[in-house]
């Protein structure tokens, strides 16, 4: 088939759909079930429900306290929701839907990082088989990186995908601006640290290529005459990328001084890391076996001769990924260095897994090339290829760990036991706040919220220990506190005899009512 643009696009395409097939199946079960979220995945649905509506402009919750720049990943997982549940009643139910969108979002970025390889001089089997081993490796890391809809999980192809489009700036080639816009809107939509991680990144990747461009300045990136020439392809991304900040833009001005002045204060009172906690840290993502010693070899490899073919064809595509990769790790070595807080959370780094895979696959692309030319080369890459989405099937076929809280059938019974309680507007909830139960508490009040929301009804609010996660609609008002039912949340256990029999029990959770709050007046001071 002659290489055209339809035949391109044909390939990609159908490549698209196995890939999405593929992974898909991996989470039948899940996708089958009639689920009802708790915890981070009720969260998501709650902002989801106004992202159907269009009406989203906040990103994912952070456990810090505010919300991440954009909506982004959001918007593909209401996109499930909307379309496969709520329009085709493809899925039993919403979030089911948002699997599949899990699914269809990892594999979009599968099939990009193929194509990427196949723009930087592979052929189509060693592109395949570059993609095959990235994703092998990521899923041995952890395999619901592949198959999860957890928002740590989700940033890992991406970030891979990025890596891969920014390498082509070491040469100067302008042709992945456009990926690398995308891939790099989806990540700061996801986690503002992108913001300055793939600042320093930038930075280094264009150092490494003013380094490298001596004798040819044409491909100098910061040079008047590439800026110059490739003004359309620079122009069009930067108005990709424009777009992924115009949530923030109007978060900002409905909410001024909005979520940065959020962001900005967080980095000012975190104290930081020292240098030893953060290569600990760091290095801890590269594990003590085939990531180290592929690691190793590719850094000899580079050094020696560029990956065997002394600045041609892929031997110059694997040094700019060589620098590329360098540049993610001085990245995450200064994000964990300034901006991480708690250093027990491993998910925080998440995404760098997607370095020691990506030398992993850039090795094997290294040897593929070494060996010369013929069909039987050819073949042992595909059968190469084969192998490894063996590998990947193995890992993907299993349940994500947190499938548990796609689905807790009892939140419906929470939900119906609420609203049978007489009296009108929404129930104030005082959650109890201690280590051993705010968990189940705090992720079953947030399933209960997303249940009824959508249903279209606004049951609830949180008064004592709400959190950004419960949102700040759902942030009760001092006149519902005074005025509204109120209910003290505690994990249900053991019948406290001074409390007596819950008013509601029901998943977990048992609800005393209390007394509505005095209303304080002038005189009373």
């Amino acid at each position: 088939m002659p290489d055209t643009p339809r035949s391109r696009f044909l390939t990609w395409a159908l490549l698209f759909v196995l890939v999405a097939c593929a992974l898909i199946a991996s989470q039948i079960g899940p996708i089958l079930t009639v689920n009802h979220e708790v915890g981070d995945f009720a969260a998501n649905s709650l902002l989801i429900q106004d992202a159907k509506r269009l009406h989203l402009a906040v990103g994912n919750y952070s456990r810090v306290g505010f919300n991440h720049p954009g909506p982004a990943i959001l918007y593909v997982l209401a996109f499930g929701e909307l379309v496969l549940h709520d329009w085709l009643h493809l899925v039993p139910s919403p979030l089911s839907g948002q699997v599949v969108a899990g699914c269809l979002y990892n594999a979009a970025w599968i099939v990009l990082i193929v194509a990427l390889v196949r723009r930087s001089g592979a052929a189509l089997v060693p592109a395949l088989l570059f993609a095959a081993v990235v994703v092998l490796m990521i899923a041995r890391s952890d395999h619901a990186i592949v198959n999860g809809i957890w928002f740590p999980h989700l940033y890992v192809l991406p970030y891979a995908a990025t890596l891969v489009a920014i390498a082509r700036l070491v040469h100067g080639h302008a042709d992945s601006l456009k990926a690398l816009a995308i891939a790099s809107g989806f990540l700061i939509n996801g986690h503002v640290s992108f913001v300055p991680m793939l600042g320093v990144i930038l930075i280094v990747v264009l150092a490494v290529n003013l380094l490298t461009t001596r004798d040819d300045r044409a491909l100098r990136v910061l040079s008047p005459g590439w800026l110059r020439a490739n003004r359309r392809a620079l122009l069009t991304a930067v108005g990709l990328l424009f777009l992924f900040f115009v949530p923030l833009i109007v978060a900002t001005v409905r909410h001024w001084p909005g979520p940065v002045a959020d962001y900005l204060r967080f980095g000012h009172d975190n104290k930081g890391n020292t240098l030893e906690q953060t290569v600990r840290y760091v290095s801890a993502y590269w594990g003590a076996g085939p990531s180290v010693a592929c690691g190793l070899a590719l850094l000899v490899l580079l050094l020696v001769d560029g990956g065997g073919a002394k600045g041609r064809g892929i031997g110059r595509a694997a040094r700019a990924l060589g620098a590329a990769f360098v540049a993610a790790t001085v990245a995450v070595l200064f994000y964990v260095k300034v901006g991480v807080d708690n250093l027990d959370y491993n998910y925080i780094a998440l995404f760098y897994y997607a370095v020691p895979a990506l030398a992993c696959a850039l090795l094997a692309l290294i040897v593929f090339q070494a060996g010369g030319a013929g069909t039987a080369k050819t073949a042992v890459a595909a059968v190469l290829t084969l192998w490894a989405l063996g590998g990947i099937w193995h890992q993907a076929k299993q349940d994500p760990m947190y499938t548990v809280f796609y689905n807790r059938p009892d939140i419906p019974a929470l939900y119906d036991a609420l609203r049978a309680q007489p009296g009108s507007g929404r129930i104030v909830l005082d959650l109890e706040q201690k280590d051993e139960t705010w968990g189940e508490i705090w992720g079953h009040v947030l399933g209960l919220q997303a249940y009824a929301k959508r249903r279209h009804v606004d049951l609830v609010c949180v008064n004592e220990h709400w959190h950004i996660s419960f949102t700040h609609a759902g942030r009760c008002t001092p006149e519902e506190v005074a005025h509204n039912r109120r209910y003290d949340v505690h994990q249900a256990g053991p019948r406290d005899p001074v409390q007596g029999k819950p008013d509601v029990e029901a998943a977990h959770l048992a609800l005393h009512r209390a007394a509505p709050a005095p209303i304080a007046t002038a005189g009373g001071q």
